[in-house]
């Protein structure tokens, strides 16, 4: 996956030696091999230029961006910013959350990402690529969704405890993924510690606790 990377690493060593072999020996060509020898340079200079013509034009294209920040949350709305950083003050380390399932290069897995708090299962075609099969997380998928649409406080908590997951998430994209959600259980196994137009974050408590609390 990615072996592009690497691949560059050995063509620029491939590289200088090539250049090294052809410049120690292009001198001494004639005929039809000084010929070839002079299109090959042409054909390289070609594909130089063409190269770099990609930086130039990244940067601007980047540089033209309305409002140019480092900050990689300037882009996304105010109520979930603040959920973001909520959890970045109040989660600790060894903390996981839920939050919806979705594909690729797309919003889910958004408030994992930015906080640094381990979810269950995000992106399962990548998993699928860095795993190379299924297996190790088949289950979590069918897992999540039932965490949210169970109406069974105890299926939801049993769930949760599978994957020591603390805090779930709930926000547009879990409502338009899973539009049969049940969030009122998630009142009776957990405190709703965030509340702002439309995003929820509960924090599930513990089993004893939660057992007092009924």
């Amino acid at each position: 996956f990615k072996v592009y990377y690497q691949a560059w690493v050995l063509l620029t060593v491939a590289g200088g030696y090539a250049i090294y072999y052809w410049s120690s020996r292009h001198r001494f060509l004639a005929g039809w091999r000084i010929g070839i020898s002079r299109a090959g340079i042409v054909v390289a200079l070609v594909l130089l230029a063409g190269a770099l013509y990609y930086p130039a034009a990244a940067a601007l294209t980047k540089a033209s961006a309305e409002s140019p920040t480092l900050d990689g949350l300037a882009y996304i709305g105010a109520s979930e910013r603040a959920a973001i950083e909520w959890l970045r003050a109040n989660a600790k380390k060894g903390d996981a959350m839920v939050e919806a399932v979705g594909g690729g290069y797309t919003d889910f897995g958004r408030i994992s990402s930015s906080t640094g708090i381990p979810t269950v299962l995000n992106w399962p075609g990548h998993e699928r690529q860095w795993r190379g099969a299924e297996f190790s997380f088949q289950d979590r998928e069918a897992d999540v969704e039932r965490i949210y649409v169970t109406p069974d406080g105890d299926e939801a908590r049993r769930l949760l405890d599978k994957y020591d997951a603390k805090f779930v998430y709930v926000g547009s994209r879990e409502l338009s993924k899973y539009p049969t959600a049940n969030v009122d259980k998630f009142d009776r196994i957990g405190q709703r510690v965030f509340d702002s137009a439309g995003i929820l974050i509960y924090e599930i408590r513990e089993p004893h606790a939660a057992s007092q609390q009924r």
